[in-house]
């Protein structure tokens, strides 16, 4: 199994890049869900927190409990926990029948579905929502909505950020105590005023991508994936390197290939005789990508695969965060 760098230097330059976009530090909530989008969130969150962030948003309990000590505030995004939370975790709500399964007591941010039809309670839905979260005791901690098409459509965007502002006014009038509001992702961090709310959540964007035009220039990739040889050998002209017969037909005599320790077992995702791609140098990944290992020309000790998926994602006809977060949680990721 190869292994993972985090270049800190990176994340931190992102992260200030958002702190400043934000309005502050204190108004950035850190991406920190699905193992830090597949960075390793115990390594990732306390490189940010000593950066100066004080809130995240993570997956579940497990990966809050692994970044509490760090926060002072973290929002689960998907699981609901069923059992008594300190106030710090906060819970999102993102139907009307969560509100009954949540213990009484917690802490609770209330998602609205503003058009994207994923997550939240239905505007209309508000006011039911608030009296049952004064009946149970829940305590509201934000109100917070998620924006479908930020990176494709600003159209629809602005007309969720509407029916959010209309709820937000609602809100105002049935609800007195405090309670934090946020609404923007990375790609909409550059077109929502950040002034007109209390935070901004930044995911992708910490770990130097983003989708909105214009803002890749400012952001520095953080994660290289490395790949250590196995074995070397020499082969003659026609024969075939990997699985299937006509996968990769060596060009020339005295072809030096090598294979390498990554393979699709470790989330890298398969590539074959269709799907083509180089490693970091350039150089092309021959044939089929097996479970454990990879082959490339040469007989370097150890190879970068990639230091910037886009490339990646281009091939296989999808999106950073899956070249991301489909590699192995036990591939080692070190900090550079």
């Amino acid at each position: 199994m190869g292994y993972i760098t985090i270049d800190t230097n990176a994340l931190k330059h992102n992260f200030k890049y958002f702190s400043r976009l934000s309005g502050g530090q204190d108004k950035v909530i850190v991406g920190l869900k699905d193992n830090a989008y597949g960075h390793g969130i115990e390594l990732v969150g306390k490189v940010l927190s000593e950066a100066g962030a004080k809130s995240c948003f993570v997956r579940c309990l497990a990966e809050a409990n692994k970044v509490s000590d760090w926060y002072q505030n973290i929002l689960i995004l998907v699981e609901k926990p069923n059992v008594p939370l300190p106030e710090k975790i906060h819970t999102a709500i993102n139907s009307f029948e969560a509100l009954f399964q949540i213990p009484e007591g917690n802490a609770i941010e209330l998602s609205i579905d503003t058009g994207m039809h994923r997550d939240g309670i239905m505007p209309g839905e508000l006011e039911e929502a608030l009296a049952i979260i004064s009946k149970r005791k829940l305590k509201l901690k934000g109100i917070l909505t998620h924006f479908a098409t930020a990176d494709e459509d600003k159209t629809k965007m602005l007309l969720q950020q509407q029916v959010f502002e209309d709820t937000l006014k609602e809100a105002r009038k049935l609800w007195n105590e405090p309670y934090r509001v946020h609404c923007a992702n990375t790609a909409a961090t550059s077109i929502v005023d950040s002034k007109m709310y209390d935070a901004n959540r930044i995911g992708l964007g910490l770990y130097g991508y983003s989708e909105y035009p214009g803002e890749q220039q400012n952001l520095l990739p953080v994660m290289a994936l490395y790949a250590r040889r196995i074995a070397t050998r020499t082969i003659s002209g026609g024969e075939s390197i990997g699985y299937g017969s006509k996968a990769y037909i060596v060009p020339r005599d005295n072809f030096i290939v090598s294979n390498y320790d990554i393979g699709y077992g470790d989330g890298f995702l398969r590539l074959n005789e269709r799907k083509h791609a180089t490693i970091a140098d350039g150089r092309p990944i021959l044939g089929r990508v097996s479970m454990d290992s990879l082959s490339v020309e040469g007989d370097d000790d150890t190879i970068c695969i990639f230091s910037n998926a886009r490339q990646l994602a281009k091939v296989h006809d999808t999106i950073v965060y899956e070249i991301l977060t489909s590699l192995n949680a036990e591939i080692e990721r070190i900090l550079i």
